[in-house]
C-alpha cells in the first residue's frame, strides 16, 4: 500500500467516499466526499499526490488545479499536497501565496512531506540541542542531520558558538559541548569543526573568558 492509498484509507474510515481520481502531468488528484445529509454540512478532501520528491512544476500544477477545483465545488473542502519524498517548505509557501488569490482557498491546503517528516523525527530524537540532557560521547552529525540543521536556522541558527562566524559549509557543522563532556557538560550548540577541535577541554578556561559561553 503506497502513501496515497494509506491516506485515502484513513479518510474512508471516517466516512469519506472517493468521488474521483485523475492523473495529471506531474502528479495525481484524488477527491473524497463525506455527505452528511440534511442535518450536517458535507465535507470533502482534495489530495494531490507526488510519488517522490516535489518539484516546482508539481507544486504549481497542484495550486492551479486546486484553485480551479475549489471555485467549482460546493463542499467545505480542505486540500493536501502529499509527496512520498522531500518538499521545499519555503518554496511551497511562496508559490501558494503567489498563485492562490483568495485567502480562504490558500489557507485550506497544507503540505505533507513524508520523507521530511521521517528525517525530522530521527534528527529531533538524536541531536535535539534544546532537549538533549545526557550523552556518553561527543555527537557527530550524519549527512542527513547536517542538511536538516542547515535548513532550520530558526531552530539551530547558523552561527558558530565558538568564533561567532558564519557556518558556510554543510560539511563544517558539528555539535559543540559548551562545557566539554570530560568536565560534565551536556548542553550543546553548533560550531565549526576546526573551532570545536581547537577548543578542547585543555583550553576551556581561556576560551570561556574570551568568548563568554552560554552555559
Amino acid at each position: 500500500m503506497n502513501p496515497l492509498e494509506k491516506e485515502i484509507l484513513k479518510y474512508e474510515k471516517k466516512g469519506f467516499k472517493k468521488e474521483q481520481k485523475k492523473t495529471l502531468k506531474y502528479g495525481s488528484r484524488t477527491f473524497l466526499v463525506w455527505k452528511k445529509g440534511l442535518l450536517g454540512i458535507d465535507e470533502a478532501v482534495y489530495i494531490y499526490y507526488v510519488d517522490g520528491n516535489a518539484t516546482t512544476d508539481s507544486i504549481r500544477e497542484c495550486f492551479k488545479d486546486y484553485e480551479k477545483f475549489r471555485e467549482e465545488d460546493p463542499y467545505r473542502t480542505k486540500g493536501l499536497f502529499l509527496c512520498s519524498g522531500n518538499c521545499d517548505e519555503k518554496l511551497f509557501r511562496d508559490l501558494r501565496k503567489a498563485m492562490i488569490r483568495k485567502d480562504k482557498i490558500r489557507n485550506s491546503i497544507k503540505l505533507i512531506s513524508l520523507e521530511k517528516g521521517k528525517v525530522e523525527k530521527e534528527v529531533e530524537k538524536s541531536i535535539s540541542i534544546e532537549e538533549k540532557e545526557k550523552t556518553e560521547k561527543r555527537v557527530h552529525l550524519t549527512a542527513k542531520e547536517r542538511v536538516y540543521v542547515w535548513e532550520h536556522p530558526e531552530k539551530y541558527g547558523r552561527t558558530c558558538n565558538i568564533c561567532g562566524g558564519k557556518i558556510l559549509k554543510l560539511s563544517d557543522l558539528e555539535l559543540d559541548h559548551t562545557i566539554p563532556f570530560s568536565k560534565g557538560g551536556t548542553k550543546m550548540a553548533l560550531a565549526h569543526r576546526d573551532c570545536n577541535r581547537m577548543k578542547g577541554s585543555k583550553n576551556l578556561r581561556h576560551i570561556q573568558t574570551k568568548m563568554k559561553f552560554k552555559t
